[in-house]
């Protein structure tokens, strides 16, 4: 177990739970940067994990669903929200959007599984042979949860082949801009604004 504070919380983060890393601080960055002062109806969050981004979008929001493929993350998340009395948080186990019933959020957030690997073993990290095999699935569904003038943030990195993220995000009748990124040892890691157009 690896205890981390985050703002007022403390955290008890049990093994095969994907700890916060560089993308998960700059993600954090965006919100904070892009959301400030503004509050949203109903939010998102896939994938989940060790629910730093997800405690940071109960600021902006009056209703966020919190969900995650890992059932170890669920059982943490739900202690996480007795615990501290989270009271507009929701948690669904889900594989993307297989579970969560059609409806329209206004702020989706995604930090996926994005690295290059042969097969997909840890579904926190792994993303398959271009890293974005779960990215691209993702952006496939996502017209259909995002509110009319609803965002979503997506984080990439730079070995994902962007070009291909970009013309599916295009496909989609979405729009998408760039607004932050990092360089961390070979790759960079990008954060997307995906809006609908």
């Amino acid at each position: 177990m690896i205890k981390i504070h985050f703002k007022e919380f403390g955290l008890e983060i049990p093994p095969y739970i994907y700890l916060p890393s560089d993308d998960t601080y700059l993600l954090l960055d965006v919100l904070r940067e892009e959301l400030k002062s503004k509050t949203f109806r109903k939010s998102l969050e896939i994938g989940a994990g060790n629910g730093i981004l997800s405690l940071e979008l109960l600021d902006y929001s009056k209703n966020h669903l919190a969900s995650d493929i890992n059932p170890i993350v669920i059982k943490y998340l739900i202690k996480l929200k007795e615990r501290f009395s989270l009271k507009n948080l929701e948690i669904v186990e889900s594989d993307l959007f297989k579970k969560i019933k059609k409806q329209k959020f206004d702020l989706i957030v995604f930090n996926p599984p994005y690295v290059v690997s042969e097969d997909i073993v840890d579904c926190s990290t792994d993303g398959g042979k271009c890293g974005s095999e779960i990215i691209l699935r993702f952006v496939c569904e996502l017209k259909d949860y995002l509110s009319k003038k609803g965002i979503c943030y997506l984080l990439i990195s730079s070995l994902n082949k962007p070009d291909d993220i970009y013309k599916l995000i295009k496909k989609q009748k979405l729009k998408c801009e760039i607004v932050k990124k990092t360089n961390i040892f070979f790759e960079e890691l990008l954060v997307l604004k995906i809006t609908k157009k």
